[in-house]
């Protein structure tokens, strides 16, 4: 593994003190380190790991802004490989030598959380805030007044692809006989930022934001939606994207939510963001089936297969529409 192959030299960073000194680093090393950011800007970044690994090797060993450069890279290039182990541990690395900067912190929460680590994110999370204590996991940046009581509803529904039909039936029903619940919070602009987050540098702001998008994702994922809807809330406030008001749409629709669900879907279309159009359309129809309005979930889901290109699973929702 590469986070093994490089454990010698990261116990000599961790012992090193931070030095910006005089000292030139190798022609050596300076070449590996330009030949890994063109092979980063083609895309190749099992190639540019390689050639970080190598300027790391042929530095002078002191661990000044040289050292601190390519390991920034390096992690990069780790997390677009998807090994978000090793990205975590290289961000790990830059808190640990370079003052425990916020944003290392909150980028080694972004990796954690995308390794499937929740424990560990949560905790990269809190040493960005400069909280240690584990008071934070639930409550991000901010204090919440009281707590929205929780569904007893729960569906089996984690990913964006159509259940059985026993399960959409099922549900419809429960989804027709549920009280409409209000809207918990209007996220239609940035809410304003606290003085902790006005004062972040716009790397730790872009690293806040994919940390907290990720983190409520993991929750998400665990079925724990309270807490991953505090984490999205919280990740509105820098800045509002088609891709968030379609994880809150779902996040709604698993907990059995489907008219806030739908808000933000709806909200999330006026975005006009052509990547994720079709997930919040299709994901409208979703909601609607499982509120029990199969009128309207037939409706959209004509509109979706004319505008996308049907589907044989997009016939077999339409067929199961067109008999209730």
């Amino acid at each position: 593994m590469r986070v093994q192959r490089r454990i010698g030299w990261i116990f000599a960073v961790s012992a090193t003190v931070l030095m910006m000194s005089g000292c030139q680093d190798s022609k050596a090393a300076r070449d590996a380190r330009l030949a890994g950011i063109e092979q980063m800007n083609q895309g190749n970044y099992e190639e540019a790991i390689t050639s970080f690994d190598l300027a790391l090797d042929e530095a002078d060993g002191i661990v000044n802004e040289f050292e601190l450069d390519v390991l920034k890279y390096r992690a990069e290039a780790e997390y677009m490989t998807e090994d978000f182990t090793a990205a975590a541990h290289t961000y790990g690395i830059l808190a640990d030598v370079d003052d425990g900067k916020p944003e290392y912190f909150y980028y080694q929460a972004a990796s954690e959380a995308m390794a499937g680590n929740l424990d560990g994110a949560v905790k990269a999370y809190e040493s960005a805030l400069g909280d240690t204590s584990g008071a934070g996991e639930s409550d991000p940046d901010r204090g919440k007044e009281g707590s929205e009581e929780e569904s007893a509803q729960e569906t089996d529904r984690e990913t964006d692809s159509p259940q059985t039909e026993e399960d959409q039936t099922e549900a419809a029903q429960a989804g027709s006989s549920q009280e409409e619940t209000e809207t918990s919070g209007d996220f239609s602009a940035p809410k304003q930022k606290s003085i902790r987050e006005a004062s972040l540098s716009p790397e730790a702001q872009a690293g806040r934001s994919l940390a907290l998008s990720a983190i409520g994702k993991a929750y998400e994922d665990q079925g724990r939606y309270e807490e991953a809807m505090d984490f999205y809330e919280s990740a509105a406030d820098s800045g509002l994207t088609a891709d968030l008001y379609n994880r809150m749409g779902l996040c709604m629709m698993a907990a059995g939510r489907y008219d806030e669900a739908i808000s933000y879907f709806e909200t999330g279309m006026t975005l006009n963001d052509e990547v994720k159009m079709p997930d919040l359309k299709y994901n409208e129809a979703a909601a609607y089936e499982y509120k029990g309005n199969f009128e309207k979930a037939l409706e959209l889901l004509r509109d979706w297969g004319s505008v996308y290109g049907s589907t044989p699973e997009i016939e077999k929702e339409i067929t199961f529409l067109e008999s209730r």
